[in-house]
């Protein structure tokens, strides 16, 4: 079964690399640059690897760890 790596990261050039870099190591990458947006991919599958960015624009990196240790 192929690992699933979500990255939450609003900077597009980051987003693109760090994808690249785990899809290279055989990781289905979810990508999303805002919380609303990992909260709904979060909904659908379980990931075993999360990259989050402290600073997204609308709720903080954060906000979205204490999300995933809620759930």
């Amino acid at each position: 079964m192929r690992r699933t790596a979500l990255i939450v990261e609003d900077d597009p050039r980051l987003q693109r690399a760090m994808s690249k870099e785990l899809a290279q190591m055989d990781f289905h990458v979810l990508s999303t640059s805002h919380y609303d947006g990992a909260v709904r991919h979060l909904a659908e599958v379980e990931p075993h690897v999360v990259c989050i960015d402290v600073g997204l624009p609308n709720k903080s990196g954060y906000e979205l760890c204490e999300h995933i240790r809620g759930s």
